[in-house]
């Protein structure tokens, strides 16, 4: 649950605070971030697999294999952006910081098209949420 939270904390810091303004507070959210991001897609896939909801029918089958796909990809992706920038710091190569740049918008993509996935996943199902205020009273379906 940690990860979720440090997840959306290090994607919404990454996108307010720019590099001109802190470089190293933005570093620091990108690799929290990506760190938390892979970590749960692992945890999800491994409890895909292994809570026996694969199995219910094709479709979540599918799913499964896309996940874990997804998976290997935004490691490598991941592992690759950092190598891609410290390769840019050190040899000034702008060729380096392009593809830094081409990784972190395929990672936004598979972070988007991995949480589509799990809303996918959950069709016919319903949450319900109930915000209460002594003068308001808001529930939705």
């Amino acid at each position: 649950m940690r990860t979720m939270f440090l997840e959306a904390f290090g994607l919404l810091s990454v996108s307010i605070i720019d590099i001109e303004s802190d470089f190293l507070f933005h570093a620091i959210c990108y690799a929290i971030w990506l760190i938390s991001f892979n970590f749960n897609m692992l945890f999800n896939t491994i409890l895909h697999h292994y809570s026996g909801f694969r199995n219910l029918n094709d479709v979540h089958d599918v799913t499964f294999h896309v996940k874990r796909l997804m998976f290997i990809i935004g490691v490598i992706v991941s592992i690759s952006s950092g190598v891609f920038y410290v390769s840019y710091v050190w040899l000034c190569n702008n060729i380096a910081y392009a593809l830094f740049s081409v990784a972190e918008c395929i990672l936004v993509g598979l972070n988007s098209g991995f949480y589509f996935l799990l809303v996918f996943e959950m069709r016919g199902a319903r949450v319900e949420m109930t915000v209460s205020n002594p003068r308001y009273s808001i529930t939705l379906a």
